[in-house]
């Protein structure tokens, strides 16, 4: 009765045939939900929706920790949660400056827009080439963004530090690269922490846009504020055990010593390795790990080469 009671005093109308689902995040973690990504780049057919979302209820506010790749995408977003959990959204958390992530708090204008200061500031200045490189991505989809004017909604409110807490969320502040600032967040009562842009769970990790030491340090850092936790999602895959942390750092360091091994044995940079040591192999058939293995070679080549310069 009290369930029909819940549910019954929700309206009940549709959100669109490409509304996203919540999900569960998982046993124990009770008004916390995500919503799936698609695997890989963003393109015409995921129309962009390539990286996890969170979404935890907290009395009567309603969090997002991102907001997807476009205003359409946010408003069926919007819709789904108001029809699903009965409120609104309230706040929305841009976590990191990445397009496919953020771009959605354009739509989300009755929701306080929240960011570190570092995360804001890059979304400043560096959104325009990422906005650029996305749209060429989407091809037809990229009407989904809607008007260049407007494209970026500037956080609202600012956080500032290495770490804090939030209405239901602790929070950290990461590099993944120099410059490229990104914010960690546990949800104390669900035991869940997102890791955008360190965790790809079930696949290996991205290193586009970073370095092999840069990754290292970062998702160190993240394995030791993920210690404890039941949940944790990342930028793809379904929500994990904390062990995926250290597989990620197992990988990382398999992925430079096999670069090395490679080059100082003077073998051809295309025979890229299909098994590592301490890493799963099924990880490393896709072309995630083969984009990880050229980017990793050519990092190799700059730094021997550097010394010379």
């Amino acid at each position: 009765m009290a369930l029909c009671l819940l549910w019954c005093s929700v309206p009940v109308w549709g959100c669109g045939t490409a509304a996203p689902a919540l999900e569960a995040v998982g046993e124990g973690a009770s008004d916390a939900w995500w919503v799936r990504s698609a695997r890989g780049d963003a393109d015409l057919v995921n129309r962009g929706r390539v990286s996890n979302l969170l979404v935890v209820r907290d009395g009567v506010r309603v969090w997002l920790v991102g907001s997807g790749p476009s205003r359409a995408f946010a408003r069926a977003l919007s819709c789904v949660v108001q029809r699903d959990l009965g409120r609104p959204v309230s706040d929305v958390i841009s976590p990191w400056p990445r397009p496919e992530l953020v771009l959605g708090a354009a739509a989300l204008a009755g929701a306080r827009h929240w960011a570190h200061a570092d995360v804001a500031r890059a979304l400043r200045t560096q959104c325009a080439r990422c906005i650029a490189r996305l749209r060429q991505r989407l091809g037809a989809a990229a009407q989904d963004l809607g008007a260049a004017a407007g494209i970026v909604r500037a956080p609202t409110h600012l956080l500032r530090g290495d770490q804090g807490a939030l209405g239901p969320f602790d929070w950290w502040r990461i590099e993944r690269a120099p410059g490229v600032p990104l914010t960690l967040w546990r949800v104390r009562a669900a035991g869940v922490v997102t890791a955008h842009g360190l965790v790809w769970a079930d696949d290996v990790p991205d290193l586009r846009d970073s370095t092999i030491a840069s990754m290292q340090a970062a998702t160190q850092r993240a394995q030791a504020i993920t210690a404890g936790a039941r949940w944790v999602l990342g930028e793809q895959g379904s929500p994990a055990a904390q062990q995926e942390v250290s597989q990620h750092l197992a990988y990382w360091a398999a992925l430079e010593a096999a670069v090395q091994s490679h080059q100082a044995q003077a073998l051809e940079e295309t025979l890229v390795p299909r098994t590592l040591r301490n890493v799963d192999a099924w990880r490393l058939q896709g072309n995630a790990h083969a984009l990880n293995w050229q980017r990793a070679w050519r990092q190799a080549e700059d730094a021997a080469l550097r010394p010379a310069r």
